[in-house]
């Protein structure tokens, strides 16, 4: 079971929201050292609309040659939560859900019920994403979560495309151009 070094994926974070809004970034990268592309859009802060806009950015982008999502974590504009699930059978795309550092998810349901009418239905999202797994990458610990591959190639997927950073370089790229936005 190999990754081939080349593959490309397209990668999502999100800038600061402005507002009720903020802005969804996209970057397809050819392995872990060649830009190929870019898409953009907006979600609303707090909405649920951040599975559909990803979904419509992929297909937008008319590509067939992506082989995975990466995303930045399932939260966007604040708890806009992506729902793995629907975003690979939308996309017959693998998922991962990278994340820098394990979240806690007892206080994530804490705020989910205290701010949110639709707490049960964020929560089941969040449940839907499955078990958060560990790695290493360049001597940092890092989590993930993934959908329509397995942990083994998931955990290859990520390595393969790190440069020299123990962020996969499609989503250092992607937190870049989002925080270019936070300084306009």
């Amino acid at each position: 079971m190999d990754v081939k070094n080349q593959e490309r994926v397209i990668a999502f974070d999100d800038t600061r929201a402005f507002k009720d809004k903020c802005f969804l970034i996209g970057v397809v990268y050819r392995g872990s050292k060649m830009f190929d592309g870019f898409c953009m859009d907006s979600l609303k802060r707090d909405g649920l609309d951040a599975t559909e806009k990803i979904i419509s950015c992929v297909k937008k982008l008319n590509r067939t040659d992506i082989s995975y999502i990466l995303l930045d974590g399932i939260t966007y504009a604040g708890f806009n939560l992506v729902d793995i699930e629907q975003l690979y059978k939308e996309t017959n795309l693998p998922v991962i859900a990278f994340i820098s550092k394990y979240p806690n998810l007892e206080k994530i349901e804490q705020a989910l019920r205290k701010h949110f009418n639709d707490h049960e239905r964020r929560l089941r999202i969040i449940q839907k994403a499955g078990k958060i797994h560990k790695l290493n990458l360049f001597g940092h610990t890092r989590y993930f979560q993934c959908y329509g591959l397995s942990v083994k190639r998931a955990k290859l997927v990520l390595k393969k495309s790190c440069l020299n950073s123990p962020i996969p370089e499609a989503l250092r790229v992607a937190n870049i151009i989002a925080k270019s936005f936070e300084v306009v």
